[in-house]
């Protein structure tokens, strides 16, 4: 780990559940570098919030994933026109948090890339 990773743990079991890198970010055992991602969106119904984040080649990430995990991610493409929704519930941060996080993730490979 980099001292700038950002690391969000499940609340129950205090393991990372994200880890916002600078060349993307980990979900479980899915990795999203942040050139693949294309927009996100935060979404909030009824007593639930989450963010979802659309990437280029969602297939791919849907072909790398197994068992539930794949499950859940063509059932999130489904509905959601993505593979990858974060749920906030089992997390130990905010919305605003997750947020805020996954945009100085992007913000910074963005500059990353233009200073080379």
């Amino acid at each position: 780990m980099d001292k700038e990773d950002v690391i969000i743990k499940f609340k129950i079991f205090n393991k990372p559940a994200i880890i916002i890198k600078r060349d993307g970010i980990i979900m479980g055992k899915i990795f999203v570098n942040w050139d693949e991602i294309s927009d996100y969106s935060v979404v909030k119904t009824r007593n639930k919030e989450f963010v979802l984040l659309f990437v280029d080649e969602p297939q791919r990430l849907i072909d790398e994933a197994n068992g539930f995990a794949k499950w859940r991610m063509k059932f999130n493409m489904q509905i959601y026109k993505t593979p990858i929704r974060i749920s906030i519930i089992y997390l130990q941060a905010s919305l605003n948090e997750l947020k805020e996080a996954i945009l100085e993730g992007m913000k910074n490979h963005a500059l990353s890339k233009r200073d080379k």
